[in-house]
């Protein structure tokens, strides 16, 4: 699992997504090798040798995926690496860090745009000028406001500037059109 780990401006930073899949998927393993197991000894016989095998191999799994789940949480202020919390605790704890750090790399963005739709001139043609690209800055400082980063889209064709993206189509964001 780790390939979970990607460098994000200098910091590890651990797709809980893919991680709780993988739990899931162990977990899931684990307790059908335990019923078998438990089959076994309800039928009055000691389960044999490979069935005991594959429960401690997919335990020894499960055990290092969550350990590699909880050591990245351990990343994230205020969450101690001496306490065992659940997978969901720690899931949830990756997703506000990830949020608060998101909010914290865009909080010169967010000052640098507010200082730009504030600008505005006395002379007519100056403002005409301004005002679409203003426009547009607004609708991107609202989405950033609403947390909604991953919805902008930036074009770097002619005329293309910002968009709206919508939901993602194979990974990759669909244009809604220029944010007017």
């Amino acid at each position: 699992m780790r390939a979970n780990f990607t460098e994000n401006g200098g910091r590890p930073m651990f797709d809980a997504a893919s991680a709780t899949a993988r739990l899931t998927e162990l977990s899931g393993a684990s307790r059908e090798a335990l019923d078998q197991a438990l089959s076994d000894i309800a039928k009055g016989r000691a389960p044999s040798g490979e069935k005991i095998e594959q429960l401690n191999a997919t335990l020894g799994e499960l055990r290092r995926a969550y350990e590699e789940l909880r050591e990245a949480a351990s990343t994230v202020p205020g969450i101690s690496p001496d306490e065992e919390q659940s997978v969901a605790f720690y899931v949830e704890a990756l997703r506000k860090d990830e949020k608060r750090r998101a909010q914290e790399a865009l909080a010169p963005l967010v000052a640098l745009l507010e200082r730009y739709v504030s600008v505005s001139s006395e002379r007519n043609a100056f403002a005409d000028a301004l005002r679409p690209s203003q426009e547009e800055a607004r609708a991107v400082l609202a989405l950033l406001r609403d947390g909604r980063a991953d919805s902008v889209e930036v074009s770097l064709e002619p005329g293309g500037g910002l968009r709206e993206a919508q939901a993602p189509l194979h990974g990759r964001p669909r244009s809604r059109g220029p944010l007017r």
